[in-house]
């Protein structure tokens, strides 16, 4: 059954992959951003603002939103696979 009739079409398809890109540059900007926060935090620095490390972890915690992010762009390339297969256009590729 082609794509067109289970209400897919290229406009949607370049959407989904679009948000999925979107998505994925968002983990990577979340990722760098969480990694050069972390990466002053020391005993000492502990010792000297104590808050402001409680602050620098719970800050930190948008990784949780990277995790979001992945699964809603995992979520719309299963679609894009789903809707490459159905019409019968796309085999997939064995992986090795």
């Amino acid at each position: 059954m082609p794509f067109f009739t289970l209400g897919y079409t290229a406009n949607n398809l370049i959407a989904l992959l679009s948000g999925m890109n979107s998505k994925i540059t968002d983990v990577q900007t979340q990722h760098n951003n969480v990694g050069q926060q972390i990466a002053g935090l020391t005993p000492a620095s502990y010792n000297t603002n104590p808050s402001g490390t409680t602050q620098t972890f719970q800050t930190a915690r948008t990784i949780k939103t990277g995790a979001n992010d992945l699964q809603i762009a995992f979520s719309d390339a299963k679609q894009i696979i789903q809707s490459l297969k159905s019409s019968g256009r796309v085999s997939p590729v064995p992986t090795q």
